[in-house]
């Protein structure tokens, strides 16, 4: 993951859909309390990704980073292999 894709990632913009639009009570919540709301969410979850990057080991790091740059534009391919088993 480039550092550019995980910065889009963590905008409040992508979780202002998880905040709710009303109180319990049926009242509206307002757009500029909404949008806060979101940043602390955006902002918690930057930080709970970078605590469990940090537990990864900086040799997996490494491979991760490896694979990524070896060929970024390529998804995985699926090969499907069929089978023929006879019984007895």
């Amino acid at each position: 993951m480039t550092k550019k894709a995980s910065e889009d990632e963590y905008k409040p913009e992508n979780f202002l859909e998880q905040i709710k639009a009303t109180y319990s009570s049926g009242a509206p919540i307002p757009e500029w309390k909404r949008l806060i709301l979101a940043k602390k969410a955006a902002e918690k979850a930057k930080k709970e990704a970078k605590q469990k990057e940090a537990l990864i080991p900086d040799w997996k790091k490494q491979l991760i980073k490896k694979k990524d740059n070896c060929l970024p534009n390529l998804r995985p391919v699926k090969v499907y292999v069929h089978h023929h088993y006879k019984y007895k």
